[in-house]
């Protein structure tokens, strides 16, 4: 089989999952983040791995082949060993030493946040550099101009590992746009990707993602990098929590505030939920296409959706959580309120989620709507003397809408949900000049599988009258 990889990128990256799948250079799954100076590229711009070809400077060897041919380790004759952990920085020239030592120290402490406090597994390491009886130790390769990325080498085969995990080795350049004032949040964040290989190499794409936005701000909590991912997923509210936009834009990134959510709601601040979410959804090794080297998405059970409901309370499933996120996720930016996302208040406007269309009292609407799993806000703005608007809402057969309004109008409250019979219900203002109505379409199973290829929108149609 040949190697399969992992390119986990920082913004900036010009890489897509669905271009590298069943390319010459192997199994390439390429998770990216893009540069907030510029938009990302279009998908007619991707290119294969720079750093898979970026040529050493003496030997003329890519950084894959000066990495992995031993005769090829005299490329990397500079290393700094760390005495807490088996980790090494290895590179190229005297100069660059107190660049390692950086780099090694940010590789310690995301250590010790990321397996020692949060309880994700150590990293299987690729070692080419261990002797025999000797400890293997994961190495993060710097080299000016290659990708920041994580490699997943092979398979493990060792005695009770039962389940897909790959052995990993990381690329980082430590002089690039994503070095600098982000270089420890960009480790951190590279780092949470070699656990992951620990864990389960086919999981969802975009959770990789997800998650090590979500550790990055746990690990660097000064660094506030994260809040622009944000932006672009508060952007797009119609899509599922779970969507795999194809590196378009920041949006699995993003997606780490559901995250923040599930912390700070269901598991009581607690961030080590994340480790035992991806320990879940191990799978054992599964058959691969012949054409992409990948296993079926569909046959990636169980996944983390599958782990996450096993975590949380009894009678609860994701996708109760996403119709409550949904109301959550309003309160951010000039909406913050205090109570959801403690950094919620540091997000630009940007940042606060899309409200689709704006209506007076009365205009009927009709929308293409979200995709299953997604949500559509709509604005109602009242009358004079109106106290509450009718209801009559219609939508796509087969689908549980839930409709419910924010913001909350009784103290402590963030919203509510509003009772449908019929397609009809009552919306009230309270004190507030207009209320948004937020539409969810959720399965009427009840069952989300992120693997299952995005539905077409499922379209809507509603009315808001004045009551009697």
């Amino acid at each position: 089989m040949k190697n399969a990889y992992l390119w986990l990128l920082r913004p900036g990256s010009l890489l897509s999952l669905s271009l590298l799948l069943g390319c010459s250079l192997g199994t390439l799954q390429q998770v990216g983040q893009f540069n907030s100076q510029r938009r990302p590229p279009g998908i007619s711009e991707l290119k294969a791995p720079r750093s898979v070809h970026q040529k050493h400077p003496a030997t003329g060897h890519s950084l894959k082949q000066a990495v992995e041919n031993p005769d090829n380790l005299k490329a990397w004759p500079l290393a700094e060993h760390s005495i807490r952990y088996p980790l090494s920085v290895r590179y190229q020239y005297p100069g660059d030493q107190v660049k390692a030592r950086e780099v090694l120290a940010v590789l310690e402490h995301s250590w010790q946040v990321e397996i020692d406090v949060l309880g994700f597994r150590p990293p299987f390491a690729f070692d080419p550099f261990a002797k025999p009886g000797e400890p293997r130790r994961l190495h993060a390769f710097l080299q000016r101009g290659a990708e920041t990325a994580v490699e997943g080498r092979s398979p493990v085969k060792a005695d009770g590992v039962w389940w897909d995990a790959y052995d990993a080795w990381v690329s980082i350049d430590a002089w690039g746009k994503y070095a600098g004032k982000i270089l420890a949040s960009t480790v951190a964040h590279e780092f949470n990707h070699a656990l992951h290989a620990a864990y389960d190499w086919h999981e969802s794409p975009g959770f990789f993602e997800t998650s090590a936005t979500y550790i990055q701000e746990k690990v660097t909590p000064d660094d506030n990098d994260y809040l622009e991912q944000i932006e672009d997923f508060q952007q797009h509210p119609h899509w599922p929590i779970h969507y795999d936009d194809g590196y378009k834009t920041w949006y699995m990134y993003g997606a780490s505030l559901y995250l923040f959510f599930l912390e700070q709601r269901y598991f009581n601040q607690d961030p080590t939920f994340l480790a035992k979410i991806w320990e879940g959804s191990r799978n054992r090794p599964r058959p691969l296409d012949p054409n992409t080297e990948l296993p079926a998405p569909i046959s990636n059970e169980p996944d983390w959706v599958d782990a996450l409901e096993n975590l949380l309370p009894r009678g609860v499933s994701y996708a109760d959580t996403v119709a409550e996120f949904a109301r959550w996720r309003w309160y951010t930016g000039r909406r913050s309120d205090g109570r959801h996302f403690h950094e919620a208040h540091l997000l630009k406007p940007r940042g606060e989620v899309k409200v689709r269309a704006r209506l007076q009292s009365g205009q009927p609407y009709r929308s293409s709507g979200p995709l299953l799993g997604g949500s559509e806000y709509v604005t109602v703005k009242r009358l004079a003397g109106q106290s509450a608007v009718q209801l009559d809402f219609s939508g796509a057969a087969g689908i549980r809408w839930v409709v419910q309004a924010v913001p909350g109008i009784a103290p402590g409250t963030n919203g509510e949900l509003i009772a449908l019979s019929g397609g009809k219900g009552e919306m009230q203002f309270g004190a507030l000049a207009e209320r948004t109505l937020v539409i969810t379409a959720l399965p009427a199973d009840g069952v989300l599988d992120p693997d299952r290829p995005a539905t077409a929108p499922l379209s809507f149609r509603l009315n808001a009258v004045a009551s009697r």
